[in-house]
């Protein structure tokens, strides 16, 4: 199985020698745990961490994209559960498309990260 690049780069650093620490994974269907018949990646990223070492906390949901994440709470969650040596990976992209002229409250705002955009958010 294959794993995202920042996932591949969590795996190959120094942190193993680190005593337990919390692995929190936020994202959309592509990272999200079993709920009927979707089951991302994240799923299976225990089996790849030393089990002494890490446990793996999956936030991830379906159907979520950056933005609703961020605006349901869910990143002020996470953020409020990290310690010290814990670590977050973020993995959202597919659901964060769109147009905000008829908004679905996952889109994004285009650019190159300098611009501001209005909507409302239905």
């Amino acid at each position: 199985m294959r794993f995202p690049s920042a996932v591949a780069l969590m795996l190959g650093s120094s942190v193993f020698a680190k005593a337990a620490s919390k692995v929190y994974l936020c994202g959309d269907s592509t990272m999200t745990r079993n709920s009927g018949n979707i089951q991302g990646w994240g799923e299976y990223l225990q089996y790849s961490l030393p089990s002494t070492n890490f446990q793996v906390v999956n936030k991830a949901i379906g159907g979520r994209s950056a933005r609703s994440f961020t605006r349901e709470g869910r990143f002020d969650e996470v953020v409020s559960l990290l310690q010290s040596g814990d670590w977050a990976v973020i993995e959202f992209g597919h659901n964060d498309g769109g147009s905000l002229s008829n908004d679905n409250g996952r889109s994004d705002c285009f650019g190159d990260g300098a611009q501001t955009c209005e909507t409302v958010y239905r």
